[in-house]
């Protein structure tokens, strides 16, 4: 079986088109952590004069064979990093469509630091920003708790992995928001479903 090329259209939370470039999209094995493929989001079917059209995102490259992939988002700006989708089945012929969550572009008020790295602490933390609206807050956890999902587990050998970009530009979002890292790798819980990558 051969390689398959599949189109990963982005979208924002209300299913308008995400007609933004420069978004970072992974394409990493669910099982190992290795990245198979790497784009960056574009017009991919552009107007004869050049005019933009409302199908933007990236063309991956997904492996042949029966294991599962996972998509992770970075973005140098800072809004939609830290998004994701686990498990996929690389082998259907088929287009993905993501909506992915915004991130709000300064922190959320808080007078004091989360009072601890546990889950628990974390989301109450988030809760009670009064400067984030319920999306946002939305959009804060989803970083958190695929940050401790998806890097936390993996700090060690994080370079071998190839994860070391994402890790970098999801830990500079957190800081952007009053969320230092450092807080995060002191968990002592990672999620149920955090992958034991090898």
């Amino acid at each position: 079986m051969s390689n398959l090329t599949k189109d990963v259209c982005l979208y924002d939370i209300n299913n308008r088109p995400l007609t933004i470039s420069g978004i970072e999209i992974y394409l990493c094995d669910a099982n190992s952590g290795k990245i198979h493929d790497r784009q960056l989001s574009h017009d991919l079917n552009p107007g004869s004069a050049g005019a933009p059209s409302d199908t933007w995102g990236v063309q991956l490259t997904f492996p042949a064979g029966n294991t599962p992939v996972d998509i992770f988002t970075a973005d140098p700006t800072y809004i939609y990093p830290g998004n994701t989708v686990r498990y996929l089945n690389g082998e259907l012929y088929d287009r993905i469509d993501l909506d992915l969550l915004a991130l709000p572009p300064s922190p959320g008020g808080q007078s004091n630091p989360p009072a601890s790295p546990m889950p628990s602490d974390l989301a109450k933390w988030v809760a009670t920003a009064p400067a984030w609206d319920p999306m946002q807050k939305r959009a804060v956890n989803n970083l958190i708790f695929n940050y401790l999902n998806v890097i936390l587990p993996h700090l060690d050998k994080i370079q071998s992995l190839d994860l070391q970009k994402i890790a970098e530009n999801w830990e500079k979002a957190l800081s952007k928001l009053n969320i230092l890292p450092d807080l995060l790798t002191k968990s002592t819980t990672i999620p149920q479903n955090a992958v034991a990558y090898s």
